[in-house]
């Protein structure tokens, strides 16, 4: 595919000899490109989708720290720690990151009444 875009752009569109329909390997190729970029875009494809992937990610990064036995129960799809353990532990550190955002824009506003 690489040394088709390649050719392309170094002839000139009206240089390419064989019709893209008729090219399967190109369409081929051209084809997974978008499916996994589509697949990309739906995981990371904005701001706060990659800030929720990033903040799950820490949350159950916790959990695995606090407690040996987490990974091995969180791999077996134990239901108290599906349910349980990982959705109280994901709304406590909510507040906790809510709290520390409100703290800053507090911090912030008194820093601008000072001067």
């Amino acid at each position: 595919m690489k040394r088709g875009l390649a050719s392309l752009f170094t002839t000139g569109i009206n240089f390419w000899k064989v019709p893209l329909e008729a090219n399967t390997k190109f369409v081929e190729d051209l084809k997974m490109l978008i499916n996994e970029e589509l697949i990309t875009e739906r995981l990371f494809g904005n701001d706060l989708l990659r800030d929720q992937i990033n903040f799950m990610a820490v949350t159950i990064g916790i959990i695995q720290k606090a407690n040996p036995l987490a990974e091995k129960f969180m791999l077996q799809m134990d239901p108290n720690a599906i349910e349980n353990s990982i959705p109280r532990l994901v709304a406590f550190k909510t507040i906790q990151h809510m709290r520390s955002i409100i703290e800053r824009k507090e911090e912030d506003r008194l820093k601008n009444f000072d001067k």
